[in-house]
């Protein structure tokens, strides 16, 4: 910027002038250009998408009927606008179905798509992109995709390529124009500028005239001259007053850096001499300098706090307070004061020392925190060691038993080798298992260990490595739990949730498990069964035989489905069946009615049951609540009995299978809400 310093007052007062409106008179034309291409633009691909839409909705038709003459008359109805150059319909196979073209001289249709170009296609509803069966010289086109859709069905997609050409045209001409209007509007800036120069330049002239007089006569500390009263003898005068004042502030200065200075050296001697946090505590007990250390160890510190304000209230014990602060006070030489912040709770240490060279303390301060957790931890690890309701083993290297804790003592006695352990069945682990060990770093297994009562104890396992820095294994960890609760607890909960009769899920575990299922996103085919019959075996064979056949049926079901599905018994003769991502549950239903209706034998008399069943489809993304599912079903089945029995009905509420999971043949059908379609076979 030197060689701007040294231009006359008036090219420094024109050319920016002159610059700065030229600048802004292209931006100006430049953001108007380019917001009436971009809105041309825009308007173009409205359009042009609007014509797709409406086009798209009328192939329909012609796809799903293949009709291609209707197909290209429909496509015609494009050529009416003249910046569409082409227009291709294809069905969802891929396949081209008719097509228009009115292509520019430089443009054709590509044959080789290996050397094709992939460019975007604007797409607002698929965002992909797509190969261009159209290669051109000069022109400039984008193409337009969009889907025909037929009842949430992708029948194919019309392609429509359109000319830029016309927009490009339209954008070089406002080029030309901006070029022309700002030359005639820089000229006019120009003579703009230089109205301002004589205005304004040459009133600050007649001040450098006076300025560069009083340099000449040596007169640095004197007073300029005041000449005029008018605007020069006012910035003059405002001259003078800004020299007097920024000598007087030079003289402070001096003495502010002195001070500076001299605090500078009882800063780097404390700083040399310590390496916590570090302050200096003056003869009035102000803090008069802190290091980033003590900042971080006390957040609260300020400078030219005094010392008893900053420590009163803030620490704990009291007595240990006042020591330190009598130590500041008297210049005395203290160490090794505990300190605990009583809001953070961090234990801190202080020290003081006096400083040689004036009346100053030296206060050292450090967070000993972590330490002194560090001890508590240990501490605690110990005794969890010893409290530990498991019995925990340390092994050496060589699987020899180092220490053991008290429940350890409590259950096995003292064992000093693991081959001690009483097992019920003998193990013994194998390279392989080690191996595993080793690398995995741990090993889980459930046995029988008898106690030192002779006991027989249900335990889990788990052998887990110590290892070093270098990832090598320095001694083994054996934990041994006591799985008596967790058997009983077990036992209770299947009690809570099975039917004691038949072993299969009940009323309250199938209600959660739908739920969990629905709310993991998964699709379910709900069968409601009931029995047909089964009271006339109740009363030809009594009770007994109806249990029995009861056992029978839920094993025949449970064989039916997969693992991973529902088998429930509700409530005397009723039975919930759940198939998650069933394609044809018309052929489980049959499944299940042929496995019922099967002859069965129990003891000497073969009684003879039928069923009749519900069907309720469940997508994942319905928004029905579970009872109202289940309730379906039910109606479903009752509409079953009163079709003849031993039959299957299929509850419709008119969009009840999308997508893959769709039942097929006449399950897929359309119906009106909570209509039941009955299927009897």
């Amino acid at each position: 910027m030197s060689w701007f310093n040294a231009l006359p007052l008036r090219l420094k007062l024109i050319v920016p002038t002159w610059a700065i409106l030229t600048t802004c008179i292209v931006a100006c034309g430049v953001f108007s250009i380019t917001w009436v291409t971009e809105s041309r633009s825009q308007a173009l691909y409205d359009r042009i998408h609007i014509l797709s839409h409406g086009i798209a909705s009328t192939l329909r038709n012609p796809l799903v009927f293949n009709d291609v003459k209707a197909a290209k008359e429909q496509l015609s109805h494009l050529q009416f606008d003249p910046e569409i150059i082409a227009a291709q319909v294809v069905d969802s196979a891929d396949k081209p179905v008719a097509f228009i073209s009115e292509l520019p001289s430089d443009c054709q249709w590509k044959t080789d798509a290996n050397n094709a170009s992939s460019i975007d296609i604007i797409d607002k509803h698929r965002h992909k992109r797509s190969q261009q069966p159209i290669l051109c010289a000069e022109t400039q086109y984008v193409a337009f995709q969009t889907d025909i859709v037929a009842q949430n069905r992708r029948l194919g997609w019309l392609t429509v390529w359109v000319s830029l050409n016309s927009l490009n045209q339209q954008q070089n001409q406002l080029w030309e124009i901006l070029v022309l209007v700002t030359a005639a509007l820089s000229f006019l800036s120009w003579l703009f500028a230089r109205l301002v120069h004589r205005m304004v330049t040459l009133p600050i002239q007649r001040l450098c005239t006076s300025m560069q007089m009083m340099t000449r006569e040596g007169v640095i500390c004197a007073e300029l001259p005041i000449e005029r009263q008018d605007e020069l003898g006012t910035l003059t005068q405002c001259f003078n007053n800004l020299a007097v004042s920024l000598r007087e502030r030079e003289q402070q200065l001096q003495l502010a850096l002195k001070r500076v200075e001299e605090k500078n050296n009882y800063i780097y001697q404390a700083l040399d001499t310590m390496k916590q946090g570090v302050m200096v505590v003056s003869d009035c007990n102000l803090i008069s300098f802190h290091n980033p250390m003590a900042r971080k160890v006390l957040p609260n510190l300020r400078l030219h706090y005094h010392m008893r304000m900053a420590f009163d209230g803030q620490f704990e014990p009291r007595a240990q307070v006042e020591l330190l602060l009598s130590a500041i006070e008297k210049g005395q030489h203290l160490a090794n004061i505990h300190l605990i912040d009583r809001i953070s709770r961090r234990q801190l240490r202080f020290s003081c020392h006096p400083m040689a060279s004036e009346s100053n303390m030296l206060l050292q301060c450090e967070d000993i925190t972590e330490h002194q957790l560090g001890k508590r931890r240990q501490k605690m690890i110990d005794l969890m060691f010893e409290q530990n309701q498991d019995a925990i083993f340390v092994l050496s290297r060589h699987f020899k038993v180092e220490t053991q804790n008290t429940i350890a003592h409590k259950w096995f006695g003292p064992v000093n080798q693991l081959n001690q352990f009483e097992i019920e069945k003998e193990h013994v682990l194998p390279f392989r298992v080690v191996r595993s060990l080793l690398r995995n770093g741990h090993y889980r297994q459930k046995l029988q260990i008898r106690n030192r009562a002779s006991v027989w104890l249900p335990c889990r396992i788990k052998l887990r490595v110590l290892s070093d820095e270098r990832h090598k294994a320095v001694a083994f960890v054996l934990t041994i739990s006591d799985r008596t609760n967790e058997m009983q607890i077990r036992k209770l909960s299947h009690a809570v949730n099975h039917d004691a009769l038949t072993g299969l899920a009940n009323r309250s575990r199938a209600r959660e498990f739908l739920q969990a299922s629905h709310n993991n996103g998964i699709n379910q085919h709900l069968f409601f069964i009931d029995l047909d019959g089964f009271k006339a075996v109740n009363d030809q064979y009594g009770h007994a035989v109806g249990d029995d056949a009861l056992k029978t049926i839920g094993k025949r079901l449970r064989n039916c489905v997969r693992r991973s599905d529902l088998v429930a018994r509700l409530s005397g003769d009723e039975f919930l069946v759940a198939v998650q991502r069933n394609r044809d549950p018309e052929q489980t239903a049959q499944r299940l009615l042929s496995q019922i209706t099967k002859p069965m034998m129990i003891g000497s008399v073969a009684p003879n049951v039928g069923a009749s069943i519900g069907i309720r489809y469940w997508p994942a993304d319905a928004l029905i609540e579970l009872d109202q599912i289940i309730n379906d079903a039910d109606s479903a089945m009752y509409q079953a009995k009163r079709g003849g029995k031993s039959r299957y009905c299929y509850f419709s509420d008119g969009d009840k299978t999308p997508g893959a999971n769709a039942p097929e043949a006449d399950l897929n059908r359309n119906a009106s809400d909570a209509e039941l379609l009955p299927l009897l076979h």
